[in-house]
């Protein structure tokens, strides 16, 4: 895209150490949500109780921030190489990426499942649709063939179909060289549309889970991240109104953890509560890229870092981890049922990570450069 001497322009630095430890904080709370997989009540308090489960809005956060990575790197990637090497380049580093660690994993469950003396039929075609991107439509349409210890990963496959469809439009806005602010109303636009769309969902009566999975309903959070990208990049905003939109939105957005960990579901979330929530999200990523803040500085320490490194391993597997911790030890106390899960998830991250994960990232880098922690 082309801009003129005087027109602002900048790039995401290569690493924001700040945003690493957020990925870290947005993975936790989504493994802290499903504690009431081993244990209904995890603590004795209702309202840290509600709070924990409300940890499920994580993955929002994880849609705002992987728009915000990937549309920036897409944007600094448009400006050195032709856009037929952009596109071969951001794919196959997605696969290098991605694939290893759930070609592994999925070979782990299907070992399970033998065990286990499950059905092989549902085994095969829920690895399809992981494998494919497209689980979060198969919930919907084979439910009777879906493995309930791939659930969540509903939201890999609508991060996926974003990241292979994204990429195409954004640089087609670009070589017909639409200036910035025309491509931000564009962005906007679209997520009013998957707003309308959920309503809609809403009001004929679709299933709440349905709503919450399917990529028409929630592609918005990745486009908010989007759009967020393109105000970072075009746009200057002073430092001290985005740290204050921040803090502002980290509040407002924690205190509504414990309401809709208690009422999900909830109305109001599946019509506009994502995309509020997407958008308070945003705010407090944009502060983190824009501006050096004490919150900043705490998420930057190194074992949040480092949770936020792992957190693909530690998204795929803690679940499964869980699930089957619950079907199998039936007796001990709460907090030995989650320090086992716990130690069980991270030791399964942290095998996949060293073993699969870190050397699948050095041929990537080797071969296609690096990305933004991608």
């Amino acid at each position: 895209m082309k801009t003129s001497d005087t027109e602002f322009t900048r790039d995401l630095p290569h690493h924001v150490g700040a945003l690493d430890g957020l990925r870290g904080v947005a993975v936790l709370l989504v493994v802290v949500s499903h504690f009431r997989i081993l244990v209904i009540w995890p603590t004795p308090w209702n309202s840290v109780n509600n709070f924990m489960a409300g940890g499920f809005l994580g993955v929002d956060l994880f849609f705002v921030l992987s728009g915000f990575l990937i549309t920036s790197l897409l944007l600094v990637e448009t400006k050195r190489r032709n856009v037929r090497g952009v596109l071969r380049r951001f794919y196959v580093r997605r696969v290098f990426r991605l694939m290893p660690a759930i070609l592994v994993f999925l070979a782990s469950h299907a070992i399970l499942a033998l065990w286990e003396n499950t059905s092989m039929r549902s085994e095969l075609r829920s690895a399809r649709a992981v494998i494919f991107y497209h689980l979060n439509w198969h919930f919907i349409w084979d439910p009777k063939h879906s493995v309930i210890d791939f659930g969540h990963l509903w939201s890999l496959a609508i991060e996926e179909q974003f990241y292979i469809v994204w990429p195409i439009v954004l640089l087609g806005l670009v070589l017909i060289r639409l200036k910035p602010q025309v491509i931000i109303g564009v962005i906007l636009f679209l997520i009013f549309v998957v707003y309308l769309r959920r309503v809609a969902l809403w009001n004929d009566g679709v299933r709440w889970m349905q709503i919450y999975t399917r990529t028409d309903s929630r592609v918005d959070s990745l486009l908010i991240g989007a759009l967020t990208a393109f105000v970072f990049r075009y746009f200057r905003v002073p430092p001290m109104l985005s740290k204050m939109m921040m803090y502002v939105s980290l509040l407002v957005a924690l205190s509504t953890f414990a309401y809709f960990g208690r009422s999900q579901p909830s109305r109001f979330l599946h019509q506009s509560g994502f995309t509020l929530m997407a958008m308070l999200f945003a705010f407090v990523v944009f502060g983190l890229a824009n501006s050096e803040s004490g919150l900043g500085k705490a998420l930057s320490c190194r074992p949040l870092r480092f949770v936020g490194k792992i957190s693909y391993g530690l998204y795929i597997w803690h679940l499964p981890v869980f699930r089957v911790l619950a079907r199998h030890m039936e007796t001990g106390t709460r907090i030995s049922r989650l320090g086992l899960g716990l130690f069980l998830a991270f030791m399964a991250t942290l095998i996949s990570w060293y073993a699969v994960e870190r050397p699948a990232l050095k041929l990537k880098n080797r071969g296609f450069g690096q990305g933004a922690g991608f």
